[in-house]
Parts: C-alpha cells; sequence; structure tokens
C-alpha cells in the first residue's frame, strides 16, 4: 500500500507549477522567479513607523509588516520604496546576521530581545481603526 499524496493547492501564477503548500510555493518563487517581497524595499531600521513597536532585527520587523494588516498596508501607501542596490545591501546585512546565528549555535531568526513599544503618539489609524 503506498501513502497518499496530498493534493497540489498552491500554483505558481508564473510558470503554472503546483505545490502542497504556501512555503513551497514562496520558496520556489523566490528561487525561480526572484520574486521579493515588496515591503522589503520599504523597511529601514528595526522599529515599526506605525505601532512605534521595536523588532531589534530586520527578519522581525519584516515578519510583523507580513502578519500586522494594518502596519503593512500602511507601509505599502505610505513609505516609498528605495532603490534595488540599497535593498540587496540591507538583505545582505540580514544573511550576514543569520549566518552569525548559525556559527552561534542559534537558530538562524532568534528573538534576542523581545519586541517594545516606543514611547510617543499612534497614528490616527491605529489609534482609532475605523468602526
Amino acid at each position: 500500500m503506498g501513502h497518499a499524496v496530498p493534493a497540489a493547492t498552491h500554483c505558481c501564477y508564473e510558470c503554472g507549477a503546483a505545490f502542497v503548500g504556501q512555503a513551497q510555493l514562496m520558496s520556489h518563487s523566490n528561487r525561480v522567479h526572484a520574486y521579493r517581497n515588496p515591503l522589503r524595499s520599504r523597511v529601514d531600521g528595526t522599529q515599526c513607523i506605525v505601532c512605534l513597536k521595536e523588532f531589534w532585527s530586520r527578519d522581525r520587523i519584516l515578519q510583523h509588516l507580513r502578519s500586522s494588516g494594518a502596519c503593512g498596508d500602511w507601509y505599502a501607501r505610505n513609505v516609498e520604496p528605495c532603490s534595488d542596490a540599497e535593498r540587496q545591501g540591507r538583505d545582505r546585512d540580514v544573511l550576514e546576521a543569520r549566518r552569525a546565528n548559525v556559527r552561534a549555535g542559534l537558530p538562524i531568526r532568534v528573538a534576542v530581545r523581545p519586541a517594545v513599544r516606543a514611547a510617543g503618539p499612534l497614528r490616527r489609524e491605529i489609534a482609532a481603526p475605523p468602526a
């Protein structure tokens, strides 16, 4: 008896390749089609300028923007993207930090410090979301 093969439910819009999970599709898109999340070119620093949380690493603020609808949407609408060369430099810094974590025996993306909210007023769209 063979094992049941899960159905491929995620398809690549570029080439039509099918994958079992979202993570596999994103890995394919990055590798084969050089897809990069557009938020990568809009983030400079490690503090979210919308909710004022300090994340201490580029990886963590990007994860926050992908998972937080209000903050990610605000960045997409209001922050101008940087040049490809500048984004590549920022991404290179992240790769070096990940390699340092591996050499130290830590997970690739490790949270050394917890995210904290900085002092200051929140943007209106965060402080009072539409009813």
